[in-house]
Formats: C-alpha cells, structure tokens, sequence
C-alpha cells in the first residue's frame, strides 16, 4: 500500500463521472465531490461561475457604488486619518525613543554586563544560571530617572522569576516599594558599585 493511499479514497465526480482519488478529510469536509475546478463550477447549483445579463450587473453596480460613496462598506477606522508623532492620541513625548536610546547605550549595556558579573550570572531568586538573565531595576527604569546606571539598583533574574516583579512590563507605571518584593542581590553576595 503506497502512502497516499491510506488518506484517499475513490470518488466518481458529480458532473463528469470521471474516477479521482480526493483526500479523506476533505471528503469529511464536503469536499471531493468533483474531480477539477471546472466540473466543480459546471456542477455546483449555487452561484459559483454564474453569469449576469448585462441589467443585473448594473444594478449591482450601482448598488455598490451607492454604498461605498455613503460609507456603508468602507469601515470606520478606514476613513480615520493616519497619525503619527505628536498628533498620534498615544503620543506621550517621545518617551519611547528615549528609553529605547537609552537601552541600546554602551553605558547601559556594561551597566547589564556589571549586575550579570556581580551575581554569578545566576537569578537571584531561582538560583538558575542557564538560560536568558536579564538584569533587572529593582526600582522602575522609567521612575527613577537617577538609578538607572546604579549598580545597586540592579539585580540578575531569569525570564519566569522577571515576570513576577512588581515593576515588569506595564506594571512599572504603578510601582509601589513593597516588603515583600524579591530580594535586591542573593544573601551570599555582596553588593559593589564598579
């Protein structure tokens, strides 16, 4: 038995009679029934390769055109203007270009390569040393303007135990010092400003 054999199965199309092989899913889907595209346009009873007279089209036509020249089809967010920079709603400044400058810096990535260097390459909480570490603010990048280049103020932690942070992602713009946040450097470290 060859391998396409055991997913085909014989057909008779509908329109010509001809024998075909039509895969068994599309035979579940309904499928199969015609051995081509052509038989399945000449066979099928809806309006697939059904023409229009000529007093049929215009109407539609003229129909469509009704509606398109009223906005009926065209959606909403298609007749917005498009906005960009400081016209955009989302605007906020140019903060985003900041900060990402600011990340691409050589003065940030050896602040990144300090934190690693200073904890062992391992996550501070887990204690995982393989993987992607990230060196995380312990107090927000975006709100302590004056920490971000503090070596004090970093700490290594993988992807899973980042993402339980309080100040991650989104959740930076409501930072709140809690108590109960992860701990800043592993007990067995200690912490130098190089």
């Amino acid at each position: 038995m060859k391998y396409y054999e055991k997913y085909t199965e014989d057909r008779t199309c509908e329109h010509c009679g001809v024998i075909f092989r039509a895969y068994i899913y599309n035979i579940k889907r309904g499928w199969g029934r015609y051995c081509s595209t052509s038989c399945s346009k000449k066979g099928n009873t809806n309006r697939t390769g059904q023409t229009f007279t000529k007093e049929q089209r215009e109407r539609i036509s003229k129909t469509l055109k009704g509606q398109y020249s009223s906005g009926k089809l065209i959606s909403p967010f298609a007749k917005m203007p498009v906005q960009y920079g400081e016209n955009a709603p989302n605007w906020r400044g140019g903060a985003t270009l900041k900060g990402s400058g600011i990340r691409m810096s050589f003065k940030y990535k050896k602040w990144r390569y300090a934190v690693l260097e200073r904890d062992g390459y391992r996550c501070v909480v887990c204690g995982v040393n393989d993987g992607k570490l990230q060196a995380d603010h312990i107090k927000s990048f975006s709100k302590f303007p004056e920490l971000r280049f503090d070596i004090a103020n970093g700490r290594t932690l993988c992807i899973p135990c980042h993402r339980k942070t309080e100040n991650y992602g989104a959740r930076s713009n409501n930072y709140k010092p809690n108590k109960n946040s992860l701990p800043s450097t592993p007990p067995n470290l200690k912490t130098s400003a190089t």
